[in-house]
């Protein structure tokens, strides 16, 4: 009970929210931020616009998000402006400690928006939002974009603003976010994360997710791949339903099969699937 109060008042913190007015012109654009805890302090990153097309990162350290941005206001050149700022990245000591106070510290400052999207790092933060690999001009933009123009969605979790957050953290008692890992040259954005309250549980692979998805209704279409069975599915229609703590699924599955195996063995590879997703929710405790 004590946890549902103290997420309550940081949910009603959300309606103190304010704004100010700037000169653009005055300040630097802060895209995106990463926060690490690392050697019993933090270490966030910054990539601010430089020009069109181009950013530069600075990154400070310090005891509290607090010291942080004030290091950040004496080393930097111009005035940082959080309104433009599109994502924040977690890295994973700092999620295993707890969200809250980055939430808390989003919802006072009336520059970061509400709905800035919040992803979690397998790793360091800071190495997700400098990365330089072949193509990638403003990490945090092309983040975004990755979310947004993926050829197939089955398998990754979809943005989460910071008011969502704090609404499945206040009325639940888990939240799953989206992951970015830096994978050679490339950034990777398939596979979540689950927290229990506002504290990182466990990393999961993205055929958990894709099966998260299917049964929540959030995949109507797309590809799907299950082991060497491609499917094209063009409609699902799934229902979820409790008693006496047993789940029970019924689902109805209209697809292109780009492989062999008839109707019955697609339809055992997905319930083996949906079996496997619900062991390791019921593993992991959440809701």
């Amino acid at each position: 009970e004590s946890e549902k109060m103290k997420f309550l008042v940081l949910f009603l913190l959300l309606f103190l929210y304010g704004c100010k007015y700037h000169d653009v012109e005055d300040y630097s654009l802060v895209l995106g931020v990463s926060i690490d805890y690392e050697n019993e302090g933090l270490v966030m990153g910054f990539e601010i616009l430089e020009r069109e097309n181009e950013s530069y990162f600075v990154m400070v350290k310090g005891n509290s998000i607090e010291e942080c941005f004030d290091r950040l206001d004496k080393e930097n050149p111009a005035v940082p402006y959080l309104n433009h700022c599109s994502i924040v990245i977690i890295g994973k000591e700092y999620a295993e400690r707890g969200i809250m106070p980055l939430l808390e510290y989003i919802m006072h400052d009336p520059d970061f928006r509400l709905k800035t999207n919040i992803v979690v790092s397998t790793d360091l933060a800071r190495d997700v939002l400098k990365h330089k690999g072949p193509g990638y001009k403003i990490i945090a933009n092309d983040i975004s974009m990755a979310f947004e123009l993926a050829l197939n969605k089955t398998n990754i979790v979809d943005p989460v603003a910071v008011f969502e957050a704090v609404d499945q953290i206040l009325f639940s008692n888990s939240i799953l976010l989206p992951v970015v890992s830096v994978n050679g040259d490339y950034l990777d954005i398939s596979g979540g994360v689950v927290f229990y309250y506002d504290k990182l549980k466990e990393y999961i692979d993205k055929d958990i997710v894709t099966f998260m998805k299917l049964i929540n209704g959030d995949i109507k279409s797309g590809l799907l791949s299950i082991d060497d069975i491609g499917l094209d599915l063009k409609k699902t229609d799934f229902n979820v339903s409790f008693k006496d703590n047993n789940v029970t699924i019924k689902g109805k599955i209209t697809t292109l099969v780009y492989s062999n195996p008839d109707a019955s063995e697609i339809e055992r590879r997905i319930t083996n699937k949906i079996e496997e997703m619900l062991a390791k929710i019921n593993e992991l405790g959440c809701d």
